[in-house]
Order: structure tokens, then C-alpha cells, then sequence
């Protein structure tokens, strides 16, 4: 079997990219923070992501900030879906209304949870042209161990095919 996290290389094409990033800018013009998926495949050492899942989602604000929610219905739906379609999830995208960090929560309640995953975070609730380059990407190193990739790792790791 496969593991995401023999993989050395995560490749992502720009259209699965921007349909997630038209979601956060979506919701952050109502100052919500918005969450996506990415599913696909492991193909030797590289994970292909092949599309865009965008659950249904809960947004609102606590006390202590923004969050998102994705019920238990629905990630039955998607495991569901993943499954018949022979895919797994490779990677989580979400906004933030200001600076791209993975706050306390977001380590903790991760929708995906396979070692190797990504978690990317974007800033500004998506609300300016993309740019790859001001995205914090994340690794699961470990159970709700997650590790900021720099930006040599990034290089070397997240490959974005229709971008140059």
C-alpha cells in the first residue's frame, strides 16, 4: 500500500487551486473563514491531486475567533465518495482572516489526518489575486503534529502545474 507519507513531492494543478481559492474569497466577503479538500492519488513518491472536494460547511465566530465545521454527515459523504472513486485526501485549504498561520484549533481538528498530509492556510480571507507564494503550508508529522514547511522545503515538496 501506498502511504502519503513516502511521498517527497505533492502536486497540485492551478485550476484545483483556484476553484478552493473562489470558495474563501466567497465566504470572506461575509467574514467567514472557508475550507476545501483535495483528493487524488499516489503515484511512486509523488501525490497527484486530481480535484477539489468543497464540503458542505458550517462558518461562524466564538469568542475566541473565526471557525469552520464540517459535520460528521458529511465527511461519511465524502469517505464515501473518496472511496468509490478510488481516491484519498491529500491536503486541506483554509483562510484565515489575517496572517496565514495554523492557529491552535487548526492543529488540533484537522479534517485530514493521514501522515503526510498538507494543510495550507491562506491570509486576508482570500480577498487579493492568488499568490502561492504567501500561503503557510503545513506537514502531519505526527498525531496533530503539524510542521510549518519553509520555503526551501516548499520548493522542493509542493509542485503547482499551470503556474510559473
Amino acid at each position: 500500500m501506498k502511504l502519503l507519507s513516502h511521498c517527497n513531492e505533492v502536486i497540485f494543478e492551478r485550476r484545483e487551486l483556484e476553484t478552493a481559492y473562489r470558495l474563501m474569497a466567497h465566504k470572506g466577503t461575509s467574514g467567514m473563514e472557508g475550507v476545501a479538500l483535495f483528493a487524488g492519488r499516489i503515484d511512486n513518491d509523488r501525490a497527484l491531486v486530481k480535484e477539489t472536494i468543497i464540503p458542505e460547511q458550517e462558518n461562524g465566530d466564538m469568542e475566541d475567533g473565526l471557525y469552520f465545521s464540517v459535520g460528521q454527515r458529511e465527511l461519511k459523504r465524502i469517505a464515501r465518495y473518496l472511496y468509490s472513486r478510488g481516491l484519498i485526501l491529500i491536503a486541506q485549504i483554509h483562510s484565515h482572516p489575517a496572517d496565514a498561520y495554523h492557529s491552535a484549533a487548526d492543529d488540533r481538528y484537522p479534517i485530514i489526518t493521514e501522515l503526510g498530509a498538507i494543510s495550507i492556510v491562506v491570509p486576508d480571507f482570500a480577498n487579493s489575486p492568488i499568490n502561492y507564494l504567501n500561503w503557510a503550508y503545513y506537514r502531519l508529522i505526527g498525531r496533530l503534529q503539524w510542521e510549518k514547511l519553509s520555503n526551501r522545503e516548499i520548493s522542493k515538496q509542493i509542485k503547482i502545474n499551470g503556474f510559473s
